[in-house]
C-alpha cells in the first residue's frame, strides 16, 4: 500500500504562508492605528493645554494681538486634530480589512485541514479494508491448505 500522500499539500502550504503573511499585515495596521491614536492623543492634551493657557490670559490683562494669535493657534490645532481624527479612522478601516483578509485566509486553509482530514480517513478505511482482504486470504489458503477449520470454544481452539 502506498503511503498517504495530500494532491493539495502544496496549496495548503501556499495558504498557510497566506494566513502568516495576513497575520503579520494585519499587526502591523493595528500598530500603525494605535500609533495615530497617540498623536491624536496628544493633540488633544495640548489643545486642553492651549485652552486651559487662554482661560488664564483673558482671566488677566490681554493685548487683542496676543488674543488674536491663541485665537489663529486654536484654529490650527483643531484643524491638525480633525486632520488626525481622520487618520485614526483611515487607519481603523485598514485595521477592519486586514482583518477580513486574515478571516478569509483563515477559512481557506480550514477548508483545507478538513479536506486532507478527509483524504486521511479514507486512506485508512483503504488499508484497512486492503489488510482484512490479505487476512481472509491467508485465513482461506490455511484452511484449504489443511483442509480443517478451527473451533473456538469458551477461549480454547478445537480442531473440527
Amino acid at each position: 500500500m502506498k503511503p498517504f500522500r495530500f494532491r493539495l499539500q502544496r496549496v495548503m502550504d501556499a495558504k498557510e504562508s497566506e494566513k502568516r503573511l495576513r497575520e503579520r499585515d494585519l499587526g502591523q495596521a493595528v500598530q500603525a492605528m494605535r500609533e495615530e491614536e497617540k498623536k491624536l492623543a496628544a493633540l488633544l492634551v495640548e489643545m486642553d493645554e492651549h485652552l486651559r493657557r487662554q482661560r488664564e490670559l483673558i482671566r488677566g490683562t490681554i493685548q487683542a494681538g496676543d488674543l488674536v494669535l491663541a485665537n489663529r493657534w486654536q484654529r490650527k490645532l483643531s484643524a491638525r486634530i480633525l486632520r488626525q481624527r481622520q487618520q485614526v479612522r483611515d487607519r481603523g478601516k485598514e485595521v477592519e480589512e486586514a482583518r477580513l483578509r486574515l478571516i478569509e485566509a483563515s477559512r481557506e486553509e480550514k477548508v483545507l485541514e478538513k479536506l486532507k482530514a478527509r483524504r486521511l480517513e479514507e486512506h485508512r478505511q483503504q488499508v484497512l479494508h486492503e489488510m482484512q482482504g490479505i487476512l481472509d486470504d491467508a485465513g482461506a489458503r490455511r484452511w484449504v491448505k489443511t483442509g480443517r477449520s478451527n473451533r473456538i470454544v469458551e477461549g480454547e481452539i478445537h480442531p473440527e
